[in-house]
């Protein structure tokens, strides 16, 4: 699985491509090779339904951002940030950082043994921790 490029043929969209092996008896006698537009990762972000306030995204092994659940076409083929790139370097876990669009956010993240790439998703820490104000605000009312 390669990481973002450009294609020559496509008008310069963004593409990633996947090449599998065919064998036979143990041998390899052929490679199948295609080249998708990450729009399509966009859509597998898309219709994943995730709550308001929360953002996804796929980063490739070059840091690269693949797909966005929010403002893809601006952001994709952008760097992804440096706390990301920085705490999402094992195989899975969470981090707090900041999304491209400069949100705060508390994230989990995923990491492809096949192709590297990271599956992140990040929820807001204002809405994070919306509930805890709440509550605190009808505490202080009933106290009051």
């Amino acid at each position: 699985v390669s990481d973002l490029f450009r294609g020559a043929v496509s008008g310069g969209a963004p593409l990633f491509a996947v090449i599998a092996p065919v064998r036979r008896n143990g041998e390899i006698v052929q490679l199948l090779s295609f080249s998708l537009e990450v729009e399509r990762l966009r859509r597998l972000l898309v219709d994943a339904e995730l709550p308001p306030g929360w953002t996804a995204s796929i980063v490739d092994r070059s840091g690269t951002i693949l797909a966005r659940r929010a403002r893809h076409e601006e952001l994709a083929g952008t760097r992804a940030t440096p706390d990301l790139l920085a705490a999402t370097t094992g195989r899975e876990g969470v981090w707090e950082g900041t999304t491209a669009d400069g949100q705060p956010v508390l994230g989990a993240y995923a990491r492809s043994a096949v192709s590297g790439w990271r599956v992140a998703v990040g929820v807001s820490l204002a809405e994070l921790s919306r509930p805890l104000r709440q509550s605190l605000a009808v505490l202080a009312g009933l106290v009051l």
